[in-house]
């Protein structure tokens, strides 16, 4: 694993890479146009490295660093991001519910100073990984196509792991409904999001259980707005996949969970569309 981030401000031009080999990585940092600085980090297993090597790849993404290439694309056109249409208006209708109870108004205030354009930008690198991981994964002569993927999210741990998922299931054939069989590759974790939500689930009013549907809803758009980026990418292209390809967003036994049509942030419902051609 080997990626190369950049952030450029008024004040600031830097970069920062970082190189897994075994059971260690290599951090270079800098100045655009140094050499920069080295460190080298050793750790008991393979696994250990490429899980530390993600986190800290994902605290740079947080911090608003760029991946060169694809990312840069990504935060360049991050307004141009679109979850499917039912996605998009379910956010804005439970945003308009909660207008009506001023006790969530502080948490409405913090849920929108958070850079979700980041976070677009942070899950289509999730994606794109994924692509390129479950390519590598199925055989090329395979007859089966994928059809789409789902996020499963833990349903605990929010404060201190924040929203996230360990794995996206992918889905084969057009027999895999539940996206069991195609690989299981990817994942993300949005922290300060999962603080938010850790405070949401410890209100005792029936008023913070649509706070949280709304959370879940913000991060299921900000997810369908990334895959609808990273379908454009090279990495995507690459893959034998169904026309209709689908993304779900769900909480492990909670929200939109066992796809539920409520979690389909990226693709079309085809049995709405069926009922709607039948009126």
């Amino acid at each position: 694993m080997k990626h190369h981030l950049t952030y450029k401000d008024d004040k600031s031009d830097k970069f920062w890479n970082i190189e897994v080999s075994g059971e260690s990585f290599t951090v270079t940092y800098g100045k655009t146009g140094t050499a920069g600085q080295t460190q080298t980090k050793t750790f008991g297993s393979e696994e250990e490295c490429q899980k530390e090597a993600k986190k800290l790849l994902q605290e740079k993404l947080k911090k608003g660093y760029a991946a060169e290439g694809e990312a840069q694309v990504a935060s360049q056109n991050s307004a141009k991001g679109r979850a499917n249409p039912e996605t998009e208006a379910r956010v804005e209708k439970l945003k308009n519910e909660i207008a009506q109870f001023p006790e969530l108004t502080p948490f409405m205030e913090k849920l929108s100073a958070l850079p979700w354009n980041e976070y677009q930008n942070q899950l289509f690198e999730s994606c794109i990984e994924a692509f390129e991981a479950a390519s590598e994964e199925i055989d090329e002569d395979a007859d089966e196509k994928i059809t789409g993927f789902v996020a499963e999210c833990s349903n605990d741990g929010f404060r201190e792991y924040g929203i996230g998922c360990g794995e996206f299931y992918f889905g084969l054939g057009e027999d895999d409904d539940y996206f069991e069989v195609g690989p299981t590759v990817g994942g993300f974790s949005l922290h300060e999001p999962g603080k938010i939500m850790a405070d949401a689930y410890e209100g005792q009013s029936k008023t913070y259980s649509l706070l949280i549907k709304y959370i879940w809803s913000l991060v299921a758009r900000t997810m369908g707005r990334a895959v609808s980026l990273a379908v454009k990418d090279k990495s995507f292209r690459k893959l034998k996949t169904e026309k209709n390809f689908k993304v779900y967003v769900c909480e492990h036994d909670g929200w939109a969970c066992s796809m539920d049509p409520e979690g389909l942030v990226f693709g079309k419902n085809e049995k709405l569309y069926e009922d709607e051609g039948d009126d």
